[in-house]
């Protein structure tokens, strides 16, 4: 772990040490991380940027924000556990850091963790962990009592286990996604009589299990929103979805 020196020319800041509080990004190379570094610095805190490897820190260089000095410093990290411990520790000694904002999916579980570490009050360990695997979050929504229905599901990682899976619980319709997935991508729909060439050909490559879910009936909606720390929801918007295959 270090703090980034020049590079292409021109320098990345350094660590600030001015005395304010700062945000927490990873691999901050998406419009929404600079939305957040822009919204946190018209409130008065700067932005820490830790990135996990080379490739993801060359292309800050396409992000002039990232470049200004609103960051308050650079740092290289790993994200296995012992990685995130070391940089909460760099992080309490050089920083007062308000928030570790994931700014997409694949952060979430991160950021709760080094959010945990750092003593911040929302982060919530056991549970922000499950919006990373689909698996967990439904086997714990179906424990709930009067909570929701949930469609049944097996976690398949080859062919052999799909068809398995399928006749296991006697479905003859299934969506087949990335466990980890995001962005409604790599999304397959299939059927019992589907050929078994087109299913491997979806489940190939991604290296990962995938979730089997059993595929129902009628209108799928989505609904938007956020929880609060006293665990209120508020909705902000309730949507149907339109499905069409693209891209081939």
């Amino acid at each position: 772990m270090r703090v980034s020196g020049a590079t292409g020319g021109s320098a990345i800041p350094a660590a600030q040490g001015d005395g304010r509080r700062d945000i927490v990004l990873i691999d901050p190379t998406h419009d929404y991380a600079v939305a957040f570094l822009e919204a946190a610095r018209a409130r008065g805190l700067g932005t820490v940027c830790l990135w996990t490897s080379r490739a993801r820190r060359s292309d800050a260089w396409a992000f002039p924000a990232l470049r200004t000095d609103a960051v308050s410093a650079h740092y290289d990290v790993a994200l296995d556990h012992s990685g995130i411990r070391r940089a909460a520790d760099l992080l309490s000694a050089r920083h007062d850091v308000a928030a570790v904002v994931p700014h997409l999916e694949p952060a979430v579980a991160p950021c709760a963790s080094l959010a945990s570490l750092l003593g911040l009050s929302w982060a919530q360990p056991e549970v922000l962990p499950l919006f990373r695997d689909k698996s967990a979050l439904k086997e714990r929504l179906a424990r709930v009592p009067g909570g929701p229905r949930i469609n049944r599901t097996a976690l398949v990682a080859d062919l052999a286990q799909t068809r398995a899976a399928m006749s296991e619980l006697d479905l003859d319709r299934v969506v087949l996604k990335p466990n980890d997935g995001y962005g409604n991508s790599t999304i397959g729909f299939f059927q019992r009589t589907t050929p078994d060439a087109e299913i491997a050909d979806h489940m190939e490559g991604h290296g990962r299990p995938m979730l089997l879910e059993e595929r129902l009936d009628g209108e799928e909606y989505f609904v938007n929103g956020q929880v609060n720390a006293r665990g209120h929801i508020d909705v902000t918007r309730v949507g149907a979805y339109v499905r069409s295959e693209i891209n081939g």
